[in-house]
């Protein structure tokens, strides 16, 4: 079914899609049930005005039986944002982020086999760009991929108003609760959100199951959250590294595996190591959307 909406200043005369008319309701809305063949289609859409000018738009698109779908290996995504300059209210320049979204990049790519990779830094990391990347990927994932969407720059939580934490982008904020709910809508296999800010395990965490074999979770749909603290501030840089204390356990530990990481295992690395350099204390598990699934980093 093909949905559309199609508006002319001195009304419509007609729409066609592959030379079949059809109906378009009042307020300029459209719909055309059509048979897919098997690999690209061409739907084109021909509407004229009742002034005589006509508008020709070509869709393609690809079609693929669900049993090829089904098989198909799973991809791998990664989303990284990242914001060391701000440009609106009182946020001071953070030295580590993108240098820290870099580095991740660069080990789950070459290691891991993520290779779909979107990154919004800086001045790129917009609301409206950060929001047209999470619909790209709720529009482009198969139930058998995977996701890992990464967080760095400033994070604000406001007990007294709605006590949900939020990332601060380059020009406005994003709130735990909508990410979340954004997360559950990507239809991947498992999405994991790592998140490199103050107050970013303000997050709602749920028990997972952790009593089943990490094997047989991995079978289950995943949402997790790993986050470098709980309600608190955290630190920008390690002493004497050129990484945060959370990115730089991460990197390291990922990129020093020499097997499969199970996301439990690299949750308590983080949760061990971090508090012995930092006060602040990791928070890792299950969020909205959750299944009782857990993602496995799977080196090449």
């Amino acid at each position: 079914m093909i949905k559309g909406f199609a508006h002319a200043p001195y009304g419509l005369k007609y729409l066609t899609i592959n030379g079949q008319e059809v109906t378009v309701t009042p307020n300029g809305v459209w719909q055309h049930q059509m048979r897919m063949q098997e690999g690209e289609n061409e739907v084109y859409i021909k509407a004229e005005s009742q002034n005589g000018e006509i508008t020709v738009d070509t869709l393609r698109l690809l079609y693929e039986a669900e049993q090829l779908v089904q098989q198909r290996a799973p991809r791998r995504y990664l989303l990284a944002i990242a914001i060391n300059d701000y440009s609106y209210e009182s946020w001071n320049r953070l030295k580590m982020p993108v240098k820290d979204a870099r580095d991740f990049q660069q080990v789950l790519g070459q290691k891991y086999n993520f290779n779909q990779v979107d990154t919004l830094f800086n001045h790129s990391a917009t609301f409206a760009n950060v929001k047209d990347a999470f619909k790209s990927l709720i529009g482009k994932t198969l139930p058998q991929d995977e996701v890992v969407v990464f967080f760095a720059g400033h994070g604000e939580y406001d007990e007294t108003f709605d006590e949900d934490g939020k990332w601060i982008l380059h020009n406005g904020r994003l709130g735990n609760a909508s990410l979340a709910t954004v997360i559950e809508k990507i239809p991947a296999q498992h999405v994991l959100v790592v998140a490199d800010a103050c107050f970013a395990g303000s997050f709602y965490l749920k028990r997972g199951d952790e009593d089943a074999a990490v094997a047989g979770r991995n079978k289950s749909k995943s949402r997790w959250v790993l986050a470098s603290g709980g309600v608190e501030s955290v630190l920008d840089q390690m002493p004497g590294k050129q990484n945060s204390p959370f990115a730089w356990h991460l990197i390291d530990f990922l990129q020093d595996a020499q097997n499969d990481v199970p996301l439990s295992e690299l949750r308590d690395h983080l949760q061990i190591e971090i508090p012995k350099i930092t006060e602040q204390q990791p928070i890792s598990g299950p969020i909205r959307g959750d299944e009782g699934g857990e993602m496995i980093l799977r080196v090449n």
